[in-house]
C-alpha cells in the first residue's frame, strides 16, 4: 500500500515540475514532451503508454506495477538518484495514508465485505495504523510516546509567510545518533547532527503546523507552529486533503466581493471546474488572546449551489487553538450523514449519531454562534440551541480563524469574544451584513 503511495506522490511531484496543468487534461502531445525530459535527464526511455498508463490516461489492470527502472526514471527525473533515494527523503505524511485509505476503501469496500463483512473494519483500521507505522519506519510494537523531558520546540513560531522558523532541540543526552525531524504537513524529513543545537525550517504558507522529533524514526517530541497572515489568505483545491504544497493561492483581490468573503465563481479555473467539485478555503492567523475553552464565535454564512457542486455542499467554520481546535460544520439539507465537528479532544460525526440539525438550507443567510465555557460547547443557529456537548482536554489560545467551503461560500461577518464576553476581533469584509 504505501509503495503505490509514493508512486502517486512522484507522479503528482511530476506534475507540478512540468507544470501543464492537471494531468487528466494532458494530450498525446504532453507526454511525448515529458517522455522527453525524462529521458534527457534519466537516460531511462520511457513509453508514452507507460506514462499513461502510471497517470490512468490509459486503463490497465488493478495490480499493475511499474518496474524498478521505470520508478528509477521517474525520481531521477525529480533530481534524486534512484527511486530509493526518493522514498528515504519523502517520508509520507499522516493525511497522504488517511486520504489514500479513504480512497481505497472506496473501490475495495464491496468486494472486502463480500468475503468477510464481519472483518471490514478491522481490516481497515489495521491498514492505516500498519502503513502509518511503515511510513515513519515505526515499529508497532516498539514505539514509544513522544517524551515531554525532551528539549525540543519552535522560537518565533508567528510571522507572515514567507516565514522561517528556529527550531531549537539538545541531543547530547539521548542515546544513538540517527535523529531527525519530521514535517507531515509537507512529508519531508531534515535530518539532525547530534553536536548542534538548532535548525531553520521556512514555511511558504500560512497555517497551523507540527514539527516531530525522531529518534531512530521513532516519535520522541513535537513542536506546533503558527505562520500567521496579513489578514485573511485564501486557496482553492479539487482536495481537500491534499498537500499544503499544492494548493492554489487565492489573488487578495479576489478574497473578497460584494461585502462578503467570497470569491465568484467566475474566478474559478475552467481546469478545476471541470473536475467537477473543488473546495474554498480562508484563514487568518495570529495571537487572538483568547482562552479557548471559554470563548464565543458568531457568524453569518450562505452557500448557493454552483455547478459540479450541487449535491452536499457545505461550510466549516474552525477555531485553531494550540493544543486543539474547534469546528463546527453546516451541511445542505439531507447530508447531516457528512457531518465532521471536532471539539477539543470530542470528535463528532454524522456516520454515528443523530446531527441532523446542523444539515440546514444553506441557499439563506444563516446566523450560528459557537459558545464554549470551561469547556462545555453549546452552538446555536439563530436564536435557537441546536446542540450541546464537552470535551476534556485544553484546546488552548486560539491562534487562527480557518472557513472552508464546498464551491463559493459566503460570509458576512465573524466576531470573537474573550471569557468577558469581551469582542476582541471582528470583521464585516467591508460591507453591511446583509439582509
Amino acid at each position: 500500500m504505501s509503495e503505490v503511495l509514493y508512486i502517486s506522490k512522484c507522479l503528482r511531484l511530476i506534475e507540478q515540475k512540468v507544470n501543464r496543468g492537471k494531468s487528466q487534461f494532458w494530450t498525446y502531445e504532453d507526454y511525448k514532451r515529458i517522455q522527453k525530459l525524462i529521458f534527457d535527464a534519466s537516460s531511462i526511455n520511457l513509453s508514452t503508454h507507460t506514462l499513461e498508463r502510471l497517470y490512468g490516461k490509459l486503463k490497465t489492470h488493478k495490480d499493475y506495477k511499474p518496474q524498478a527502472e521505470t520508478k528509477n526514471a521517474l525520481a531521477i527525473f525529480l533530481g534524486y538518484a534512484d527511486w530509493d533515494s526518493f522514498k528515504t527523503e519523502n517520508l509520507l505524511s499522516q493525511v497522504e495514508l488517511e486520504e489514500f485509505s479513504k480512497e481505497q476503501s472506496g473501490s475495495e469496500n464491496n468486494a472486502l465485505s463480500k468475503a468477510n463483512p464481519k472483518k471490514t473494519r478491522k481490516v481497515y483500521l489495521a491498514m492505516i495504523v500498519v502503513s502509518i507505522c511503515i511510513a515513519l519506519g515505526i515499529t508497532i510494537f516498539n514505539r514509544k510516546p513522544a517524551d515531554s523531558t525532551v528539549n525540543f520546540k519552535a522560537i518565533n513560531v508567528f510571522g507572515t509567510s514567507p516565514h522561517t522558523v528556529k527550531l531549537l532541540y539538545d541531543l547530547s543526552k539521548l542515546e544513538g545518533e540517527n535523529f531527525s525531524i519530521f514535517f507531515p504537513e509537507y512529508g519531508d524529513t531534515v535530518k539532525l547532527i547530534k553536536t548542534q543545537t538548532f535548525t531553520y525550517r521556512p514555511f511558504l504558507q500560512p497555517g497551523q503546523y507540527v514539527a516531530y522529533l525522531l529518534s531512530d524514526k521513532k516519535i520522541i517530541a513535537k513542536a506546533d507552529i503558527y505562520i500567521k497572515t496579513d489578514g485573511w489568505t485564501g486557496t482553492y483545491t479539487t482536495k481537500l486533503f491534499d498537500d499544503v504544497e499544492t494548493r492554489n493561492t487565492i489573488p487578495d483581490q479576489f478574497l473578497r466581493s460584494g461585502g462578503k468573503l467570497f470569491t465568484p465563481y467566475t474566478f474559478i479555473p475552467d481546469s478545476i471546474k471541470k473536475v467537477g467539485y473543488y473546495f474554498l478555503s480562508y484563514s487568518n492567523i495570529r495571537d487572538y488572546n483568547v482562552d479557548g475553552d471559554n470563548a464565543s464565535f458568531e457568524t453569518r454564512f450562505r452557500n448557493i449551489s454552483r455547478p459540479g457542486n450541487s449535491i452536499c455542499y457545505d461550510m466549516w467554520f474552525k477555531l485553531i487553538g494550540t493544543e486543539g481546535v474547534l469546528k463546527m460544520h453546516f451541511l445542505v439539507s439531507g447530508c447531516f450523514g457528512y457531518v465532521d465537528m471536532t471539539f477539543g479532544d470530542k470528535s463528532l460525526k454524522g456516520t454515528n449519531q443523530d446531527l441532523s440539525p446542523f444539515s440546514i438550507d444553506l441557499k439563506t443567510w444563516k446566523k450560528a454562534r459557537l459558545e464554549v465555557a470551561d469547556k462545555n460547547v453549546r452552538i446555536y443557529l439563530g436564536d435557537s440551541l441546536i446542540y450541546k456537548t464537552k470535551y476534556s482536554k485544553p484546546v488552548g489560545n486560539i491562534v487562527g480563524i480557518e472557513i472552508t467551503s464546498k464551491t463559493s461560500g459566503e460570509t458576512d461577518y465573524v466576531k470573537l469574544y474573550n471569557t468577558k464576553k469581551e469582542l476582541v476581533y471582528e470583521d464585516d469584509f467591508g460591507g453591511k451584513p446583509s439582509d
